[in-house]
């Protein structure tokens, strides 16, 4: 059989190229789009949190409450899984166009849209682009291949994955093109700017088609505080102090906080928070106050911090092997399970406040709450399988299983030293 001629698999490598960076500006439009909702959510649930607070100077506290312990979550969780998604995430797209790092996608992509969210949405004055062009550029490099000498398509991918995620963040698709070409410095070819300017419009189309023309640079009108609003400032400040180490490291509070963030508390606490108040009698007192649906709010948001505690193992040593945590995962599951399968299978609306209500898709109510225990049945599956796959991974990698390896012969030699 005849080989094709150079010139039709030039136009064979050139479509394909193109077709790969249209599909790389459709996968970053589409986790843009997803980023700014999940932002636009995160907004809404601390500004409404600081509406919702009683009436005075205590709304500015439970805002900064919320976003001290979001941003708190946002670092651990880039510190324990992806410490390389710190940062704004363009210095690390240059160093992998410049082949001195690799792109480890997987983990980027969940990392990054993760911890930008509770960072950004806790309220610290950061851009969306930064992750959205390091989210961009890891799905370039899904679909590029890995970034060897001879990968040019992949480095083409990569940098033009970045740039569609700049022209979604800003809505500007030629901004994203100018940011490759410019910046980047990679793309010298012609077909190589035409495969960043087809990811970047791409990209950019998406997203105006489900999010709007909107102009995305907009300014807010924010009210002075009263002078009483200053005092969290300052107790938030207190950690950082040299006065509150000693007691920090106080053996009470010491053994409190140990006996607080053990494994065995923090899945009891999680499972107590989550069965006492979807009982029907309980469930129905926060429906009827302002003030208990608070306190509900807040068991739920602590229970969740304690519960993913032994998860993240912030600034702190495990307190189990690590293969524990996929068993804790699994475990945490099970409660879930029991209420959501009664949920769904019960033959009678559990909770009253909803039998005169009004559910959307025309569904009756016991139709309505059939629907939600199945979503939470397979939304809590998922939340916690996702987790305990990534933690099975890293364990099972062959530096922690070095690493590892190397610890427990060292922890040999000094048994048999002493």
């Amino acid at each position: 059989m005849a080989s094709r001629s150079p010139s039709l698999e030039r136009v064979a490598d050139h479509s394909a190229l193109f077709g790969l960076a249209i599909a790389v500006g459709l996968l970053s439009g589409g986790i843009a789009v997803a980023f700014q909702w999940a932002l636009a959510r995160a907004a809404w649930l601390r500004e409404g949190g600081a509406r919702g607070a009683p009436t005075g100077d205590w709304k500015l506290p439970v805002a900064i409450l919320f976003s001290a312990l979001a941003v708190w979550a946002g670092v651990a969780v880039v510190r324990r899984f992806a410490p390389e998604t710190s940062g704004s995430g363009i210095p690390q797209v240059e160093a992998a166009l410049h082949r001195d790092v690799d792109v480890k996608w997987p983990r980027i992509l969940w990392v990054k849209f993760t911890g930008g969210l509770l960072a950004i949405g806790g309220g610290l004055t950061l851009g969306r682009e930064g992750p959205t062009v390091f989210m961009g550029a890891a799905l370039g490099r899904a679909l590029g291949g890995p970034l060897t000498a001879s990968g040019e398509r992949g480095q083409t991918l990569l940098a033009a994955g970045a740039g569609a995620g700049l022209a979604a963040a800003f809505n500007a698709p030629l901004a994203g093109t100018l940011f490759v070409l410019e910046e980047l410095k990679v793309l010298r070819t012609p077909r190589h700017a035409l495969a960043a300017l087809l990811a970047c419009v791409t990209s950019d189309q998406v997203y105006r088609s489900l999010l709007g023309r909107a102009p995305q640079l907009g300014a807010i009108v924010v009210e002075r505080p009263g002078v009483s609003a200053f005092l969290p400032l300052l107790l938030l400040g207190v950690p950082h102090l040299p006065v509150a180490y000693p007691f920090l490291h106080w053996p009470p509070v010491a053994r409190v906080t140990r006996a607080l963030t053990h494994p065995v508390f923090c899945w009891l606490s999680a499972t107590f928070a989550v069965m006492v108040w979807h009982v029907p009698a309980v469930f129905e007192l926060g429906m009827r106050s302002h003030w208990w649906h608070h306190v509900q709010f807040t068991s739920f948001f602590a229970a969740g911090l304690l519960f993913w505690w032994p998860v993240i193992q912030p600034w702190q040593k495990a307190r189990w092997s690590r293969w524990s945590i996929p068993v804790y995962l699994f475990l945490a599951t099970l409660p879930c399970d029991v209420l959501s399968a009664y949920l769904t299978f019960c033959d009678d609306v559990v909770y009253a406040p909803y039998r005169g209500a009004s559910p959307a898709l025309n569904a009756t109510a016991l139709q309505d709450q059939q629907t939600a225990g199945a979503l939470m049945w397979v939304s809590i599956t998922f939340v916690y399988l996702l987790p305990a796959v990534v933690i099975t991974l890293q364990i099972l990698s062959p530096r922690d299983y070095a690493m590892s390896s190397l610890l427990s012969s060292s922890s040999r030699a000094a048994r048999s030293r002493s």
